[in-house]
Order: structure tokens, then C-alpha cells, then sequence
């Protein structure tokens, strides 16, 4: 089945310098991509791959302390399917 393309409604504008703009439009004309394609896709990708590299995370001692024993905890059918269901969602740019 065919997915329809997702509608395009939430602007972005930017402004750059005449050479960063030429940089782009060159890169894009590379791949065959339009400017927009061309920087959404690449901001995106960055975008995807700073929140997946994500390392430190700050939480206080009731959350660390909360982290713990959710780690420590034996692995119950109803902590399987709650895992399961948190391995099974898309991710926020899928």
C-alpha cells in the first residue's frame, strides 16, 4: 500500500551568508536534492544522532535511587511487556 507524503505545514526559516548558502546548493545538486530536502535531511540526521548519544543523564538521589531498583528488580511477565512495549514504539523521528 502506498503511504501518502506527509504534509509539509511547520516553517523554518534561517538566513546565511551568500557562501554558506552556495555550499548547500552545491552539495544538494550532488545528490539531486532540493535546498530544503538537502538541509532537513542533513539536520535531522544530526538532530537523530546528538539525542541518541545522549550519555549523562541528571537525576536527583530519589531518581537514581528509583533507577537502581528498577535495574535490580527480577524481571516480572508484567516488566517483560512493559519493556516490550517501550522497545516496540517509534522513535520521535520515525
Amino acid at each position: 500500500m502506498m503511504m501518502k507524503p506527509e504534509t509539509k505545514e511547520a516553517p523554518i526559516n534561517i538566513r546565511a551568508k551568500a557562501s554558506q548558502r552556495d555550499l548547500l546548493d552545491m552539495a544538494a545538486n550532488l545528490v539531486s536534492k532540493s535546498r530544503t530536502d538537502f538541509m532537513l535531511e542533513a539536520a535531522c540526521r544530526e538532530a537523530q544522532d546528538i539525542l541518541l548519544d545522549q550519555r549523562l543523564f541528571i537525576l536527583d538521589n530519589e531518581q537514581f535511587d528509583g533507577l537502581l531498583a528498577e535495574l535490580d528488580a527480577p524481571i516480572t511477565a508484567e516488566r517483560h511487556a512493559r519493556i516490550n512495549d517501550l522497545m516496540c514504539r517509534q522513535s520521535p523521528w520515525e
